[in-house]
């Protein structure tokens, strides 16, 4: 069932007793999960997970919280590999870990999750998925089977995490998509539509900065 929640991070997994002090809006599918903690920097961590739901297992969300039970986020890298350490044999999944200070934005990967981090409404930063396309170095947005072709999952046997820095300022916004949102399209071809939350598209997730004031 799809579900959405607005600023008080109702619908996010979160360790008993947190409270969320942030702006969030979210729409997900089963196959997508989030969990989200309140650091005690002030900044925020967080994961963003997606991938197939085998028949007979519980949706990501549920998954992904009972994968973390007991456990803080702390490095993005080092929560990607727990994820994957309980993956193993289970579920491939597309994940994306943050970090957030005031100030600065890490972001680790694995997979086709895509973050989109944003100005205002203008772009300034995105990942970029792990496919056989990229691989092989072909142009972004060309086309072709290449480019949808996945090769690095967590649960699957190339599970490496690719981490980039980037310096942010309040008010930034971190938008990420599942890849059944993004469908490998270019960013351009669907950004104004799914920072448009007054329409149904499941598989999103919309954060503001530790700190932004609406």
């Amino acid at each position: 069932m799809d579900s959405e929640a607005e600023a008080t991070g109702a619908g996010v997994s979160r360790s008993e007793g947190e409270l969320m002090v942030f702006l969030l809006r979210e729409q997900l599918r089963e196959e997508d999960g989030v969990r989200l903690e309140h650091l005690d920097d002030d900044g925020l961590g967080l994961v963003f997970a997606s991938g197939p739901v085998p028949p007979g297992m519980s949706a990501t969300a549920a998954w992904l919280d009972a994968a973390l039970a007991g456990h803080r986020l702390g490095e993005p890298e080092s929560a990607l590999a727990l994820i994957h350490d309980v993956a193993v044999e289970e579920r491939l999944l597309a994940a994306a870990a943050i970090r957030w200070r005031a100030n600065q934005l890490v972001i680790a990967w694995v997979g086709d999750v895509r973050g989109h981090l944003l100005r205002g409404d203008q772009p300034l930063a995105h990942t970029r998925e792990h496919t056989l396309g990229r691989a092989l170095g072909v142009v972004p947005g060309a086309g072709g089977a290449a480019e949808r072709v996945v090769v690095r999952i967590l649960g699957g046997p190339d599970h490496r995490a690719e981490v980039e820095r980037w310096s942010t300022e309040p008010g930034d916004r971190l938008l990420l998509c599942a890849p059944h949102l993004h469908d490998f399209r270019p960013p351009a071809s669907y950004l104004r539509d799914a920072l448009d939350f007054t329409r149904p598209w499941p598989g999103r997730l919309l954060i503001h900065s530790p700190g932004a004031s609406g």
